[in-house]
């Protein structure tokens, strides 16, 4: 296979989400033109000035953000590619499974990790067990009726 990276759902995946990343970017800036825009032509020495101003800076530090992802992401499917070609062979040799299955399981788990809440909020776990257990007697209810 001359070129297994394209058979890779993680390499698939990390380049899906580089290109979001860098559509993110893109609309980005096109508002941190508006609100540079907004800033330039608000009076000067006015509180409608300071909240351009803010909203300007905060659209700028975004943008940057989507910029940073953009690149972070581009760099790991780069890596993931040269993984991809160098590993390839070996497994072509071995008569292994390409792609392995559970370097696939392993990114998704690192992906759900590193997206899960940073805070741990107990009211909300509660509100949440609440909802769950509602609805399991919503569903027990038209069971006993028929």
């Amino acid at each position: 296979m001359p070129h297994p990276e394209t058979v890779d759902p993680v390499y698939r995946d990390l380049k899906r989400e580089a290109n979001k990343a860098f559509g993110l970017y893109k609309d980005k800036e096109k508002k941190v033109l508006e609100a540079k825009k907004a800033y330039e032509e608000a009076p000067i020495r006015t509180g409608q000035r300071l909240e351009a101003q803010e909203e300007y800076f905060q659209e700028l530090k975004e943008q940057q953000n989507y910029s940073e992802k953009y690149r972070y992401l581009a760099l790991k499917a780069e890596l993931r590619q040269k993984h991809d070609n160098v590993v390839y062979p070996t497994y072509f040799k071995e008569k292994k499974p390409w792609p392995n299955p559970e370097d696939y399981n392993e990114y998704e788990l690192e992906k759900r990790l590193s997206s899960a809440p940073r805070e741990w909020d107990p009211e909300n776990r509660i509100k949440q067990r609440e909802l769950a257990s509602q609805a399991k007697k919503k569903e027990k209810e038209p069971a006993a009726e028929e």
